[in-house]
Formats: structure tokens, sequence, C-alpha cells
């Protein structure tokens, strides 16, 4: 008897055969979360898969504005972590195909969060495409979405 009730979305595309695609993925779960929110991390190319199959898992976001609903762990009051599907959830999932300087401006943003230093004092520097000494991007996605019902 499976007792697990908790897990990832996983989620698999064909890449085409050019290389330098980019993507970036979002969740939403029905009914819990009023945003779409980015697993971490949200990004990536081709580099590795280039024209193959493709796989990797996807975890729930992040949101901000319902940080009072976890403790300092990102457990909620069930002592379940915030980066979990359940069982019975709907789950929408947006890929999205990005451009080169949109991939790097969010895959330097990552990397920064990766070493959990703040994106604006850290030593990596967040690349942009934005002139005039702003931070920021400013770019267009693609978006597929796919919506997955997790059995109860």
């Amino acid at each position: 008897f499976n007792k697990d009730t908790l897990g990832y979305v996983w989620l698999y595309l064909k890449d085409p055969d050019t290389l330098g695609n980019y993507y970036r993925a979002f969740t939403k779960t029905l009914g819990i979360d009023s945003v779409y929110l980015r697993p971490y991390p949200s990004v990536s190319d081709d580099r590795f898969f280039n024209g193959q199959f493709a796989e990797y898992s996807l975890s729930r976001g992040r949101n901000p504005l319902e940080d009072n609903k976890y403790d300092d762990n990102g457990l909620d009051s069930a002592g379940v972590s915030r980066f979990y599907f359940r069982k019975g959830q709907t789950v929408v999932v947006k890929l999205c195909s990005i451009d080169a300087p949109h991939y790097d401006f969010w895959i330097s943003i990552e990397q920064q969060f990766m070493t959990d230093g703040n994106p604006f004092a850290s030593p990596i520097s967040a690349r942009s495409n934005i002139s005039g000494g702003a931070l920021g991007i400013w770019g267009g996605y693609g978006a597929y979405l796919d919506t997955l019902y997790i059995p109860k």
C-alpha cells in the first residue's frame, strides 16, 4: 500500500534539432495558486539534449504573497513543504519558448539565488537587455499549457 501523497510533476519534451532552444517553465495549482509560479530552476537550454527527448521534474514554485502560510522552513500547518504537489490536485504546466537574451537574464538571476546571495549585491552580474543602466529583461514568451490531474 503506497501512502506517499506528495511529489513533483514530470515534464517531457521533444526538442527541435536546431541548437539554441531555450525554455522557461511555470506551474499553477488550481484552487490554490492565484498566479503561475516558477519552479526552481525554471529555465533550461538544449545544450545537453539538442534534437532529443528530454525529461525533468518540476516542483511547485514559491509565491511570496503566500509566505504567511508557511513557517521559516517552508512548511505549512500540516508539515508539508510548499514545493510539493499533492494527490488530488490539478496542476497547469506552462512551458515557454524564450530567446537567448531572455534565457541569459533568468539563468543569471537563478545562479545568484543558487548561491543564496542577494541578486542586487551578489558578485554574479545579472545580464540585461535594457540599456541605460537599468536591470531587467524585455522579451516575449511562446507558451504551451497542459492541465494535469494528480489522481488520489
